[in-house]
């Protein structure tokens, strides 16, 4: 999986995320590394017993942001279109990932992509809609 060269996402009270090539950092800005409130504020930023649907998990940013929530402590559920690239994202996930095959441009699968991810796992508390296609001009 390969995630943007560089990229910066800056989250309410001054939470930043750092993706650079595999590697995520979170910050908080305008407090030292070594200060004991970052790493209470840290502490505080859980996802534990959350349910995250994720479009477009399988790669890119949706990857990272995968990685992010499980790392929050969330369970994932990454869609797209791509089965063999979902079944390896999750792989590298872990655990608390799972995939289902899905387009999102397909708007009569998703009553029914919802109502499977609510039978087979749970509730969604998150929904990221990272999806997209590129589409050059003619």
């Amino acid at each position: 999986m390969e995630i943007a060269p560089s990229m910066v996402i800056r989250l309410q009270h001054n939470i930043q995320l750092k993706f650079r090539a595999n590697n995520l950092s979170v910050n908080i800005l305008n407090q030292s590394l070594s200060s004991t409130p970052k790493l209470n504020y840290l502490m505080n930023f859980r996802l534990d017993n959350k349910i995250a649907l994720i479009t477009g998990g399988g790669s890119g940013i949706g990857f990272a942001i995968a990685q992010c929530m499980i790392e929050a402590g969330a369970t994932v559920v990454i869609t797209g279109r791509r089965e063999h690239a979902l079944q390896e994202a999750v792989q590298q996930l872990g655990d608390k990932a799972k995939y289902v095959v899905n387009d999102v441009t397909i708007l009569d699968q998703l009553e029914n992509l919802v109502e499977h991810i609510e039978t087979q796992i749970g509730a969604i508390d998150i929904l990221v809609n990272n999806a997209g296609i590129n589409m050059k001009k003619p």
